[in-house]
């Protein structure tokens, strides 16, 4: 996969896509590149993160979870507090990751690779991502670095999946500058 390519192409196809549709497409071609077998969204809401869909290169299509509540130990939580990536596994010896593999052990085989990422839009925090990797000794960090522009707009795009259209999104007084948004420029 060409990242920049992959960028684009989704930035371009936005107007013609819902939010599922575009959604899917970028974790698809993230789970595609990494080598990784799913993805696992959760919302931010009011200090709590709800499960909320997961995709798996197996089976590429947005399906509902079926997770209990986020627990407070967990990989995730300690991301939606700190804002920052965390990525571990069971050589670790880490609580926040059984804690993890607890939530999400349904979805997941074997002692995975667990990249827990902040979805950050214009400041806020609109849910956390789980990329999963199972069968691999460690997360390949130059490519998932290489990947930080997908994740930007993964971030705007689950935050807005359920408005109405991208439209009423910029019709603000205040123009938003998607471009050096996604980019980071």
């Amino acid at each position: 996969m060409n990242v920049q390519q992959s960028i684009i192409n989704v930035i371009f196809s936005l107007d013609r896509k819902g939010f599922e549709e575009a959604l899917l497409d970028i974790t698809k071609n993230i789970l595609t590149y990494l080598d990784a077998n799913c993805c696992i969204f959760f919302i931010a809401e009011d200090d709590e993160l709800i499960p909320d869909i997961f995709t798996t290169i197996e089976k590429p299509r947005l399906q509902s979870c079926e997770l209990v509540n986020n627990p407070i130990g967990s990989m995730s939580n300690w991301v939606s507090q700190n804002g920052l990536m965390l990525i571990l596994d069971n050589s670790k010896k880490d609580s926040r990751y059984e804690e993890e593999l607890k939530l999400i052990g349904s979805i997941v085989n074997n002692k995975p690779v667990i990249a827990t990422i902040p979805l950050i839009c214009l400041g806020d925090l609109a849910g956390i991502l789980d990329i999963v990797l199972n069968d691999k000794n460690s997360i390949d960090e130059f490519k998932l670095s290489q990947i930080h522009p997908l994740l930007n707009v993964i971030s705007f795009i689950y935050s807005r999946r359920h408005s109405e259209s991208l439209y009423a999104l910029f019709r603000r007084k205040r123009p938003l500058h998607l471009w050096a948004f996604i980019t980071g420029g």
